[in-house]
């Protein structure tokens, strides 16, 4: 099939799947007009209609539009410069660039078709794929944008929409790359791919890849600074190829000035952030490696366990929280009854807060019902506002938590460890490091689950196989590692970088030395003067500060993110008044979409003839779980999992309460002008 050579998609036509709810009509009225005739894309409009409700909608689009449009058939082929409506009632996919069309099963709460249509598109066209969200209710989609953005697509959602359900589950997701007027929507999507197709036609691929790969380590150190997490350790190619796509997004072609926007604009390290941690997952994923865990090693978990013993299982790189509640699902169908039954355990980590607050809430889109049987659905899950919410009984199995496997030390004493597909996306260096830790983390016999593509293959003195299609392990005794290695486990960075420090001098080795160990190891700081003025700053700040919009000041309570400024002048204050070192602790602080909880310190510095006394502010991360040796007992992570627990009660009390406030206040206003 050959489109217009002229397009922006070249020979393969680009393909834009659009979703909407029933209600939507009036934005693709806005959409379609503005479509160029000669885009060379293709576009497909996904809506929710039942099959009893006749669709005109061919009709009503062909109306604002030169294009010509029709409805999609089964094995009908997609070609460019066309628009395709989905009949009612179907689902539809995309193999081979050929519509497959299949009557919609009657479980209204299985009804997802733009979730399956976006999520076989990216199948289908990595890359060469666009989603667009636009007005709608509920959910639907958002798993979808999901497996657009990990194969390299774009996504947009309308902005303002009439009915702003789909849109705001999907932004709030942190799927969206850019969120338009219905009306903007087309020449966004028109400039994207042509910019797409001139790189790939002027054969400039490669080169740019080069070009990227020489400003990795700068842009890495951006990341590091602003975000805490370095990514040096990462393979290279999942880097660049999520780099790569930031820039297309941007339309920037020179990596440098890329680098400079990074610079200027933080919120677009934020952004790049979010793109690397984007990652599909769902629930019991790999059905037939959850089915051989649950046969082969759930059952021995609660061999001769007591019922005041806990069996405590750690889910690294956990994202969104899927795989943890997949595993507290298998636990409790396996779970003996009655007090025998021992304890329940799950810790589930990332390095990604928005991910982390989608898990604790335990709220998913609709597009779960394909995954989970009716059975586990009914028990496991109620039914909120169009979504599934995980019952109360598995979210509180699970603690989910920040935790960086390269930088931050292990859980101990673990019955199970389930890390699947974190592995493939770091390099063999530090795989080669994490395989032990894993071993170290586990008890006599315990066992370790990893992806498809995972292995232990170069540690089998550590690991006997159990399952290897499923790749589940079990630990061996003896050959265990007989402490933990340093943190991080990556080093910082991994190449010079071309505007290196010039070498020091008089100090010499030492110098350099104390120089490399307050850059990698000492916590995050500022100096300040009592004012609060900026005088110096380490690296890594940019988690706890960021600069205001507007003109620029150096003000760090101006700088300070949100949840951290009362407490930032407070402690200021106090030490300025009194000239001793003050404390704040248990601050939670929002960055990067989530919440830190850190402890503050301010020390006075020693005078040094300065006009104004200086401070030091330091920044420290708390709730980080230290490793304990095989002989201790694991009461301070229990302990540790029951306040965090209290804490989230208390948090979710003091909103429910804030909304009654809220409500009793709008009651009474109410009362007060009918009684005027």
């Amino acid at each position: 099939m050959n489109s217009d050579p002229g397009s922006p998609a070249g020979e393969s036509c680009a393909i834009v799947g659009i979703g909407a709810s029933a209600g939507g009509i009036a934005a693709l009225q806005k959409f379609f007009p503005n479509v160029p005739p000669d885009s060379g894309l293709a576009y497909v409009v996904i809506q929710h209609l039942d099959a009893e409700h006749e669709s005109v909608l061919a009709s009503i689009v062909q109306r604002c539009t030169s294009i010509a449009t029709q409805t999609a058939s089964e094995a009908s082929g997609i070609e460019p410069n066309r628009i395709y409506v989905v009949p009612p009632g179907v689902s539809v996919t995309v193999k081979d660039r050929s519509f497959h069309i299949e009557k919609m099963t009657t479980t209204r709460t299985k009804r997802t078709p733009i979730d399956d249509f976006f999520i076989s598109l990216a199948m289908e066209q990595g890359e060469n794929a666009a989603a667009v969200i636009l007005s709608g209710t509920g959910s639907d989609g958002t798993i979808g944008l999901r497996a657009i953005k990990e194969h390299g697509g774009l996504t947009l959602a309308q902005e303002s929409a009439e009915y702003d359900g789909m849109m705001r589950s999907a932004v709030q997701a942190g799927l969206v790359d850019m969120v338009l007027p219905a009306e903007e929507m087309a020449a966004a999507l028109a400039d994207y791919f042509r910019h797409a197709n001139r790189i790939a036609s002027d054969g400039e691929a490669d080169r740019r890849k080069r070009d990227v790969s020489e400003q990795l380590s700068r842009i890495a150190a951006l990341l590091r600074t602003r975000t805490g997490h370095d990514f040096s350790g990462y393979k290279d190619n999942t880097i660049l190829r999520r780099i790569q796509r930031r820039m297309q997004v941007l339309q920037i072609d020179d990596p440098v000035a890329f680098y400079e926007r990074l610079k200027e604009e933080p919120q677009q390290v934020d952004l790049l952030f979010q793109d690397l941690l984007i990652g599909v997952t769902n629930l019991f994923r790999d059905p037939q490696a959850f089915d051989t865990l649950e046969r082969l090693v759930i059952p021995k978990l609660f061999e001769n366990r007591k019922g005041d013993e806990t069996i405590r299982v750690w889910v690294p790189g956990c994202a969104t929280g899927e795989e943890a509640y997949t595993i507290a699902m298998l636990l409790r169908e396996n779970a003996p009854r009655g007090a025998a039954s021992p304890k329940l355990q799950i810790f589930a980590t990332d390095i990604d807060e928005r991910a982390l607050e989608v898990a604790r809430a335990g709220r998913y889109p609709a597009a779960i019902a394909t995954d989970v049987t009716p059975k586990r659905l009914k028990k496991f899950f109620s039914r909120e506002d169009g979504t599934y919410r995980v019952a109360t009984d598995l979210r509180e199995m699970c603690l989910f938590s920040a935790h960086n496997l390269l930088r931050d030390p292990p859980f101990s004493k673990l019955d199970l460890i389930s890390c699947r597909n974190l592995l493939i996306y770091i390099g063999p260096e530090l795989q080669e490091k994490i395989i032990p830790i894993f071993h170290y983390a586990l008890r006599k016999d315990g066992y370790l689950f990893l992806g498809s593509s995972e292995n232990v293959t170069r540690h089998g003195g550590l690991f006997a196989t159990i399952d290897k299609a499923s790749r589940i392990f079990q630990r061996r005794s003896g050959g265990a590692i007989q402490k933990l290695p340093e943190f991080p486990l990556a080093a910082a960075p991994r190449r010079a970088t071309q505007h290196a420090r010039p070498r020091a001098t008089g100090g010499g080795a030492q110098e350099s030395a104390e120089r490399l160990l307050l850059n990698r190891y000492c916590p995050a700081y500022v100096v300040v003067n009592a004012a609060g003025e900026l005088v110096h700053s380490s690296g890594g700040t940019g988690k706890y500060l960021e600069l205001a919009a507007g003109a620029p000041d150096n003000n760090v309570f101006a700088m300070a993110r949100r949840g951290l400024r009362m407490d930032l002048r407070a402690g200021l204050h106090k030490t300025v008044n009194t000239g001793q070192v003050s404390i704040q602790n248990e601050i939670s602080v929002g960055t990067n979409g989530g919440r830190q909880t850190i402890s503050l310190v301010v020390q006075p510095l020693p005078p040094d003839g300065a006009a104004d006394p200086l401070y030091m502010l330091v920044f420290r991360d708390v709730g980080g779980i230290k490793p304990e040796l095989e002989s201790e007992a694991t009461s301070d992570d229990v302990e540790s999992a029951n306040v965090s627990q209290l804490e989230k009660e208390l948090r979710e009390t003091k909103e429910r309460l804030q909304i009654t406030t809220e409500e009793l206040e709008s009651s009474n206003e109410e009362l007060k002008s009918s009684n005027e």
